[in-house]
């Protein structure tokens, strides 16, 4: 299975510090500044990315900042003397937990992020703003107002813009990153970038996310967050050489390296031509404790793809013994499609039937409709219509509505521009029904030879729409089919 959560970045093994910015401590005694407590946190990280051999992080307590790896923490307190805020920063070794260097200051917060941010790395820049009122603003989540105050404050406009974003507000948050970028003197590149790829995610727009993410790695190299969003974002648009440079840039960064860009690795060789390459990264990363299952899963996914079905067979049964609730008895049903696609129907028959028999087990009630998507895509679709016609109680709802789609397969997308632009946004991993639909109608088009490129790939089970899985092999196997014998009918499979 293709693992895709993201993880944090790791200590970089090559000398770059990892420095977590800890939550102050306000002993002032008032509460209307505890905002201070952590913005000028943020503010000192922030003038930080960016800055060779920093990776700067905001951490709100110790444990936190263990969880990132960090390999140094700055913590401190901030209070009043003589009518001004006292800052006190300490810097502490994450490994030896000995203090390695200690900053006091009076001042405003302008003045304590910069001093600490300079005395971590003279490089440090300005921090976005200058403006002690609109910072005041944006450390209280007032974003209107700090950017009113202050035009081109860019930390504000992002966190304007991610805050709309997060709270569901699509249309509110793109009307606020046009009036942010429309700015033309920021201080922060970093910031626009960051906003763009708001924007970029937002629309939906891939080509427009990849160079947002192309913008921020260059910018702050040492981002492995960012790095990999866009290793992610170049295999998602089947740039599969450019993945697997990022990917490799990433485990080289990486100490010990991430055991989900390992399987990252394996899924964008595969599909960049290099099953045996693939096949070698996912060995690896069947080393990692608590992975070896997804690994022997992801071995059968590629070998199944390849069409090599008895290998993806065994080990989608491996996968399934060694650990039956990762995929919830899934493995099985794809064992089952590897065996019948080699040719065995009455043996897939009784894999499935112990797919079946581990669903009821664990209270599934859809185990009817699952019968009847296997019998449907495996040449009996007479069959699986009467069991759901003949299906009563709680299954009625699915069976019913799965009888409607496959009454109308004519319904299936066939304009050709629609499903081209769908294909080049589906991830390659559940692209199959329309990567199919996208071919067929190529064919249709009297392009043959461009559906033949797209259909070297089997398609795996159970992926995509559950409705339309019973489609998927009785196109594919029709279509590949007739594009091997070099027709243009546009009779492929399914009406």
């Amino acid at each position: 299975m293709l693992a895709v959560a993201l993880a944090g970045c790791r200590s970089s093994g090559t000398g770059t510090e990892r420095i977590a910015f800890l939550t102050l401590d306000n002993l002032t005694g008032d509460a209307s500044l505890d905002w201070i407590r952590r913005a000028v946190p943020a503010m000192a990280s922030s003038q930080l990315i960016g800055v060779h051999d920093v990776v700067a992080l905001r951490a709100e307590v110790l444990r936190d900042a263990y969880t990132s790896k960090a390999t140094r923490f700055v913590h401190g307190y901030f209070d009043r003397r003589g009518g001004q805020l006292h800052f006190l920063f300490t810097e502490e070794d994450a490994a030896s937990h000995k203090m390695t260097r200690t900053l006091t200051l009076d001042g405003d917060i302008l003045a304590a992020s910069d001093r600490l941010a300079k005395q971590i790395d003279a490089t440090a820049h300005a921090f976005s703003s200058s403006n002690a009122e609109a910072v005041s603003a944006w450390g209280q989540a007032n974003f209107e107002r700090a950017v009113t105050l202050d035009a081109d404050f860019s930390i504000a406009w992002l966190a304007w813009v991610q805050q709309e974003a997060a709270a569901g507000r699509r249309e509110q948050a793109l009307e606020i990153a046009g009036r942010a970028l429309a700015r033309p003197n920021w201080r922060s590149p970093v910031d626009r970038a960051r906003v763009e790829l708001t924007a970029a995610s937002l629309r939906n727009d891939p080509q427009a996310r990849t160079k947002a993410l192309m913008e921020l790695v260059r910018l702050v190299p040492n981002d492995l967050i960012s790095m990999r969003s866009l290793a992610e974002q170049e295999m998602g648009e089947r740039h599969f050489g450019e993945s697997v440079r990022l990917f490799r840039e990433l485990i080289k960064a990486s100490s010990p390296p991430d055991p989900l860009v390992l399987n990252l690795l394996g899924y964008a060789l595969f599909y960049s031509g290099d099953l045996a390459g693939a096949r070698r990264e996912l060995d690896e990363y069947a080393k990692s404790p608590g992975h070896e299952a997804n690994a022997l899963d992801s071995q059968g996914e590629i070998l199944f793809m390849a069409g090599q079905f008895a290998d993806a067979e065994r080990y989608f049964t491996q996968a399934h013994q060694k650990a039956p609730e990762l995929q919830e008895g899934v493995d099985l049903s794809k064992a089952a499609y590897a065996r019948w696609l080699a040719g065995d129907l009455p043996g897939a028959d009784k894999i499935f039937d112990e797919f079946l028999a581990y669903r009821s087990a664990n209270k599934d009630q859809t185990v009817v409709w699952r019968r009847a998507v296997w019998e449907y895509a495996t040449g009996r679709s007479a069959q699986a219509t009467s069991r759901l016609m003949a299906a009563t109680g709680p299954i009625m709802e699915i069976a019913q509505r799965q009888l409607l789609v496959w009454s109308k397969p004519d319904s299936l997308p066939q304009e050709l521009a629609g499903l081209e632009q769908a294909y080049n946004r589906t991830p390659p991993p559940t692209d199959g029904l329309v990567r199919i639909l996208y071919a067929r109608a190529l064919v249709r088009a009297g392009r043959p030879d461009d559906a033949r490129k797209i259909l070297t790939l089997w398609p795996l089970p159970e992926n995509g729409e559950p409705l339309l899985q019973g489609f998927v092999f009785p196109i594919y196997r029709a279509l590949k089919q007739e594009v091997q014998a070099g027709g243009s009918s546009g009779k492929t499979g399914l009406k």
